[in-house]
């Protein structure tokens, strides 16, 4: 009847209400978020992957790399680091577990983890950032000693774009050991050097050349090792912008030696157009010791051994930082080549 057909309807229409009602009643509270970045500096374990509680948070990370602050879920979280299973033809290479690090991540704090020390030592250096902005007008900088292979260091700040100034400057960070990670430091924006020498030492091994630090910037700069280069060390500067969060700041210094390979000219001489000499008196199918000048432009010129004129050879040259240049002099003494 039609009195059964509207009870029926009048029913299915107040249980549908109810759960309409009992849907938008009900609230989910968003899990509690803390920010973790991680960071591979284990000079020797090759490529590693990356996982939080066991799922993949980063796979294949090269030395030096880093990723930027993610939001995760707050608590006692498992972030292990193992190496990366590399395939050669037939041959597979087992990953391996280096890592397993347990730590409690507070709601809202920022956490840095680095491999840090070379494989066999590997070991997990934890670093808890500030998580409060820059003093008005100021930048955030911090500097964490994640080289195994470098002794203990002096890190200078300073405004100055001649090294030797730090002969009369204090250092802005003493004594800096391996796995130490000072607090952060609030200064004014501007253009800065950053320079390293051996703690107690005024000899400097690593020098930024300019940077330009702005207002509001939050920095970690992580002393990484760095082989086969004019310096022990590079930077690897972790930013929490979310585009550029990683890049790397190598030594401002380049190094140049001259081959000799003209077989009937005399000995000859080098030097840069900053006074830097590169070769003296070098001769026949010999080759000078390195000499260490600034990254950038540069002229080289080659005269006979103790005679400033005429030029055998005048050489532009570009020089990158943390890099190191061979000149050959080659052809015959009446038509040389550099």
């Amino acid at each position: 009847s039609l009195e059964s057909v509207m009870k029926r309807f009048v029913l299915f229409a107040s249980i549908l209400l109810t759960g309409i009602l009992a849907a938008c009643g009900s609230t989910t509270t968003p899990a509690p978020k803390a920010n973790l970045r991680v960071m591979h500096a284990s000079p020797d374990a090759g490529l590693l992957d990356i996982s939080l509680d066991d799922k993949n948070f980063l796979t294949v990370v090269p030395f030096k790399d880093a990723i930027r602050f993610n939001q995760v879920d707050a608590g006692k979280r498992s972030i292990k680091f193992a190496t990366t299973a590399v395939t050669t033809g037939t041959t597979t290479t087992a990953s391996v577990p280096l890592l397993n690090v347990s730590q409690d991540l507070v709601e809202g704090r920022f956490y840095t983890v680095i491999a840090a020390n070379n494989v066999a030592a590997i070991e997990p250096l934890v670093i808890e950032e500030d998580s409060t902005e820059p003093a008005a007008g100021k930048l955030r900088l911090r500097v964490v000693h994640a080289a195994p292979a470098a002794p203990a260091v002096d890190i200078y700040i300073s405004t100055s774009a001649d090294a030797t100034s730090i002969a009369t400057e204090t250092a802005t960070i003493g004594n800096l050991a391996f796995k130490a990670a000072p607090p952060a430091l609030d200064i004014a924006p501007g253009e800065y050097y950053v320079r390293v020498t051996g703690a107690n030492s005024k000899t400097v091994i690593f020098d930024s050349g300019k940077a330009t630090l702005s207002t509001g910037a939050n920095l970690t700069l992580v002393a990484v090792e760095q082989s086969g280069a004019t310096s022990p060390i590079s930077l690897v500067n972790l930013t929490r912008n979310y585009l550029i969060p990683r890049s790397e700041i190598v030594d401002n210094v380049a190094q140049v030696r001259v081959v000799h390979a003209s077989p009937d000219a005399p000995a000859v001489d080098a030097i840069l157009e900053d006074a830097t000499k590169v070769a003296t008196a070098l001769t026949y199918s010999t080759a000078s010791a390195y000499a260490l000048t600034k990254a950038g432009p540069h002229t080289l010129t080659i005269t006979g051994a103790g005679t400033t004129t005429p030029a055998l050879v005048t050489s532009t040259l570009a020089l990158t930082g943390s890099t190191s240049y061979s000149v050959f002099v080659m052809g015959l003494a009446a038509s040389p080549v550099g």
